[in-house]
């Protein structure tokens, strides 16, 4: 345990040094990265109190989600993580924060609150973090023709053979909204920009921050059943608006949940309503959603880990 916690400590302390440091804070070179966490944080809220600070953070829960098969060193994690975001919320004068990540933790409660949003299923927000189609039609209108000459096809070929590959991913609670994986679409045009490249529909997703780590920490520790093994055979099942939002134990996170929310599987339409009464509104959580894996891409890396899995 010693030396996981011991590197995540110390890459936690040198990216919130870094971060000051790029946000215009001199004194962060002579920070002591020595000392506790507690005590490093506590020499960063002069320069915090001073600024209205802005605050991005990219899969807050990653450090947490790998550690899915250790309880005890989800237990540290999760402690040290607490000492950062209870720092976090303590901050008069923040200007904006927003936080990125796969999983809802009951050990946690770090962002409840009357000042906390959640957009994870509200459709206002559901192409913020993707392009949709338009988006790429518009931003890469020069490099489309370039790309399908190349590959000998049409660019209606291409735009649908894109959409094949890294479309799919959709969250929002009308499942109306589908959004492409940005770091897979801007990797496939980069190509075009050199002369002597083709470009083609190579897998980057789990080349990304998506590596398979949690959900390989999640298996090792848990049995799928048959019938489990059936719909992921088939790749395709259905969850309820609270099996997708509600926040589960370490020791009790259900497997389609971590599917979805780490975008192995996604929203692809709503199954159906639920209501106790004819009269009752439509309201999202009374909906249940159909959900299959999310693209060519994204199946690429899927398979091989539960190939793994089966195997083990």
């Amino acid at each position: 345990m010693g030396t996981y916690i011991s590197k995540f400590e110390v890459r936690l302390k040198e990216h919130i040094v870094n971060a000051f440091r790029a946000a215009g804070c001199a004194e962060a070179t002579r920070f002591d990265q020595s000392q506790s966490l507690s005590g490093l944080l506590d020499q960063c809220s002069d320069f915090a109190y001073q600024h209205q600070l802005v605050f991005l953070i990219d899969d807050w829960d990653k450090p947490l989600s790998n550690r899915l098969d250790n309880e005890s060193e989800f237990n540290v994690v999760k402690d040290l993580l607490a000492v950062f975001y209870s720092w976090l919320r303590s901050l008069p004068n923040l200007r904006f924060v927003l936080v990125t990540g796969i999983m809802r933790y009951r050990e946690t409660s770090w962002f409840t609150g009357q000042d906390i949003q959640d957009l994870s299923m509200d459709p206002d927000f559901a192409d913020l973090l993707g392009y949709t189609q338009e988006e790429i039609k518009q931003a890469f209108a020069q490099y489309i023709p370039l790309a399908a000459e190349r590959m000998h096809i049409t660019q209606e070929q291409l735009l649908e053979q894109l959409k094949l590959y890294y479309a799919g991913f959709c969250f929002d609670y009308d499942a109306s909204v589908e959004v492409y994986c940005p770091l897979a679409i801007n990797k496939f045009f980069s190509a075009v920009k050199s002369k002597n490249k083709v470009p083609y529909f190579e897998s980057y997703w789990m080349r990304s921050a998506n590596d398979p780590s949690a959900l390989l920490s999640y298996l090792l520790e848990h049995t799928l059943k048959q019938a489990e093994l059936k719909e992921l055979y088939e790749q395709q099942f259905t969850l309820s608006y609270a099996e997708l939002t509600e926040a589960n134990y370490c020791g009790a996170v259900k497997f389609k949940q971590l599917l979805v929310q780490a975008g192995y599987f996604s929203i692809k339409s709503i199954a159906g309503i639920e209501l106790d009464d004819d009269d009752e509104p439509d309201y999202p959580e009374h909906r249940r959603f159909n959900c299959a894996i999310t693209n060519k891409d994204v199946e690429k890396g899927f398979v091989p880990v539960l190939t793994q899995y089966l195997r083990s």
